[in-house]
């Protein structure tokens, strides 16, 4: 999730030599990445540095909860002074040619990597990326297939995990882009030039931390979706985020009887959900350990109203990086995001099938869905013409706004 971060001129041409520090802000900034706050966290570590001259390690702490938020545009400036000190060797560099790739400098990351490379040749994600500008260049000049729509809903915060429930659209958003805390609304069908406001889902739903993305049955009386452990820390103490079931009461207008689905560990992250057209599959992302990268997709089975054992879906989907936002359409295409495959920088989304009992290879879905920015969060109706996706590309209203996308082919 995105939040932009404007770094001031001053601050950034700061020295990195000094060592003296403002522990106070320093100490909040720590507390925060802690909880999650990341934009919070930042905003602590950029007054630090503003107060007087940092260190590299000071530096490291800002780029890191830059990078949690995915404010790249920030980051870039962060990790160009942090390389300046630091030997190639480092794992700066690394960072480094990540986010310019990630701000589409394609050939600036293609060096950085391969300065990185020479001093680790065992790094197999960065051997992945060598050259990886020349090999988008084909994606980068597809034909665009889809007209782009950026919604009204969206808000000058972060508006992410669209989903459906029955005809109305429904939506995670912090509204703000200093707020940590995300909530659960819905968008009733309604005259498309005059839309309804979006409402919050009522009932036990949403609380102070982080509610959605979420999925419904196809009914719309069940809802299953992600939000912050409130009851549960983690071994370390952390709130992290579970997945949790809800009934919706016809007569009362409302969600009840929340639970937490049985296989899920307080110790790792699960999240973003996505059932199957039957209601009987669930797919979702995890770092639970075992995975293959920073979170995988994984994929569990109601069986008996069980859900069983999750599986991870294996290293055709899953890679030493991030995969994000599992949809399963319902032709039973598995479209998801990744940072870590050919793509144009950041998340981009690839869509998969499975045949002959195994999963196929993922396939980049072009522009204009993907861009050098992040794109995650695809759903799309029952025929694939239209739908929804989540970017932070420039000339949105916030963070990550919702775009819905209509095909200009016909099938």
């Amino acid at each position: 999730m995105l939040y932009k971060l404007i770094i001031s001129g001053c601050f950034l041409f700061v020295s990195l030599q000094g060592i003296s520090q403002n522990e106070v802000d320093i100490k909040k900034g720590d507390v925060c990445m802690d909880k999650a706050e990341y934009v919070k966290a930042a905003i602590y570590y950029r007054k630090a540095a503003e107060s007087s001259p940092k260190s590299v390690f000071l530096y490291r702490k800002l780029a890191k909860a830059l990078m949690a938020v995915s404010d790249y545009q920030s980051a870039e400036p962060v990790y160009g002074l942090i390389c300046s000190s630091v030997p190639d060797s480092s794992i700066d560099h690394f960072f480094y040619a990540q986010v310019l790739r990630r701000n589409g400098k394609y050939s600036e990351s293609d060096k950085a990597y391969q300065a990185y490379f020479r001093e680790h040749p065992d790094d197999q994600l960065a051997g992945e990326f060598l050259y990886f500008g020349d090999n988008a260049k084909h994606i980068a000049a597809d034909t665009p297939h889809y007209k782009l729509i950026n919604i009204a809903e969206n808000t000058a915060g972060s508006d992410v995990g669209p989903t459906f429930c029955l005809y109305a659209l429904c939506f995670s958003s912090n509204k703000h882009p200093d707020d940590d805390n995300y909530d659960l609304y819905i968008r009733q069908a309604g005259n498309p030039g005059n839309p309804a406001a979006p409402e919050k889902l009522k009932g036990d739903i949403n609380g102070k931390l982080i509610e959605g993305p979420a999925t419904f049955s196809r009914d719309g009386k069940e809802i299953i979706f992600t939000r912050s452990n409130y009851d549960h820390k983690s071994e370390d103490g952390l709130t992290l985020l579970g997945l949790y079931h809800a009934d919706y009461d016809e007569a009362k207008k409302k969600w009840i009887n929340v639970k937490s689905l049985d296989f899920i560990d307080y110790n790792y992250n699960f999240e973003q959900p996505s059932l199957s057209k039957d209601d009987t599959t669930l797919y979702f992302v995890s770092n639970i350990r075992g995975g293959f990268g920073g979170s995988d997709i994984y994929v569990s089975h109601k069986r008996d109203n069980v859900w069983s054992k999750p599986v991870n879906l294996g290293k055709r989907i899953n890679t030493s990086g991030k995969e994000q936002t599992p949809f399963i359409a319902d032709d039973g295409t598995l479209f998801f995001a990744s940072d870590s495959r050919l793509g144009l920088g950041g998340l981009d989304i690839y869509k998969v099938k499975f045949i002959d009992d195994a999963w196929g290879f993922p396939v980049n879905v072009g522009v204009p869905l993907n861009s050098p920015y992040d794109d995650f969060g695809y759903i799309s109706d029952s025929t694939g013409q239209t739908g929804y996706i989540v970017s932070n590309r420039p000339g949105g209203k916030g963070g990550n706004d919702i775009y819905q996308f209509i095909s200009l082919t016909k099938k």
